[in-house]
């Protein structure tokens, strides 16, 4: 997606820089050799990263800005990621993370995804004999769609200073919500890193 975004705003005439990271370090080889098979010039850089390693996620995205003399990121990007972090460190594992996340973006879009999916990745770990998640949508009095989405805007909103922007409805396949934050006219965010 990071290089189709790129490839958009090249075909319009803009220009970008994006830093695109993963915990999953052959999907992040994967966009690697992608990008080199690609003649156009690109502005991406792929890094795999544990996000919930905050000092190293820290350091790695105040590399980036540094090198590009900025203070924050314009934009982020958080896709299908919020469950994931949710159902392996929980509640404050999710606080963490959109508090991390957000110190370093002016706008950010996400696309929480819905409770059906965390019943779905539950059984499905179930069905493969993988080890459990660390938490359950029970112990994270995750009921419905309202507690996953609701929990999302509050983190954001509460704790992030961060407010809906935009919301661009669901997603045509999956039926998942994506919505722009931005970060509140009167707060540089800096009370959101720990």
């Amino acid at each position: 997606m990071t290089l189709t975004l790129q490839d958009r705003l090249q075909r319009d005439g803009l220009t970008a820089d994006f830093l695109a990271v993963d915990l999953d370090e052959s999907l992040i080889e994967h966009a690697k050799e992608k990008t080199r098979a690609m003649t156009s010039t690109t502005t991406v850089t792929f890094q795999q990263l544990d996000v919930m390693d905050e000092r190293l996620t820290r350091r790695t995205l105040d590399a980036y800005l540094d090198g590009k003399r900025k203070k924050r990121f314009h934009l982020g990007f958080c896709l299908s990621v919020t469950m994931w972090i949710h159902l392996n460190h929980g509640n404050e594992g999710l606080r963490r993370f959109l508090r991390t996340v957000s110190s370093r973006v002016d706008r950010l879009l996400v696309e929480p995804q819905p409770f059906r999916c965390y019943k779905s990745a539950v059984r499905r770990m179930k069905r493969l004999k993988c080890a459990d998640f660390a938490y359950d949508p029970v112990t994270l009095n995750v009921r419905g769609n309202e507690d996953v989405f609701g929990l999302v805007d509050a983190i954001l909103f509460e704790e992030c200073h961060m407010v809906p922007l935009v919301s661009f409805g669901l997603t045509r396949h999956w039926k998942r919500p994506i919505v722009l934050y931005k970060r509140k006219a009167d707060s540089d965010c800096n009370d959101c890193v720990e």
